[in-house]
């Protein structure tokens, strides 16, 4: 196997999932998520070849790929919403959960859903991710690291900031995704 080759390889292994769950929190067609992940990848080998791979930070690397590859994907895609596909609904498995006895969390994480529960599960969801897309680039970037475990110490460190600045954009952030939930309501 070739250096770049396995370069890549180890790329994927090491970040395939977390890539794919922060690309989630901002894109919500599968086949869009997988095209990004895809692209992320290209782009990784791409640089890699031309001897332009991470230096030191390769997972902030790998994420900064991930984002520029997302925002490229908004840049180009038409502003119309995306559907919720009826297909993506599991089968019905007899009559609709009561969603008062159930919150927000115990819907986005639970693995047992009616298609009822399934439905509002991604509704809360599109409404989280069009709360972030409202955010500047900086709040989204770094409340999107947040979710996928850095510190703010890493990800002042990937920005070149202080991380008293990577704090107050965070800041910033969750009042204002507090403020766009609130309203959606």
């Amino acid at each position: 196997m070739t250096t770049c080759a396995a370069d890549i390889e180890a790329l994927w292994h090491e970040y395939h999932e977390s890539l794919f769950r922060y690309v989630k929190r901002r894109v919500s067609q599968q086949e869009t998520i997988d095209d990004i992940v895809q692209t992320v990848y290209i782009r990784a080998l791409s640089a890699i070849r031309r001897g332009k791979g991470a230096n030191e930070h390769e997972k902030g690397w790998m994420y900064r790929i991930a984002h520029n590859a997302i925002i490229d994907y908004y840049m180009m895609r038409d502003r119309t919403p995306e559907l919720i596909e009826l297909d993506d609904l599991v089968e019905d498995r007899g009559e609709e959960g009561d969603l008062g006895n159930r919150t927000n969390a115990e819907i986005l994480t639970s693995t047992d859903l009616t298609p009822h529960e399934l439905f509002e599960r991604t509704t809360i969801q599109n409404q989280v991710r069009e709360a972030v897309n409202q955010l500047s680039e900086w709040q989204a970037w770094s409340i999107s690291l947040r979710m996928e475990g850095f510190e703010n110490d890493e990800i002042a460190e990937i920005a070149s900031k202080d991380v008293r600045a990577i704090r107050q954009i965070n800041t910033r952030a969750y009042a204002k995704l507090r403020e766009l939930l609130s309203e959606a309501a």
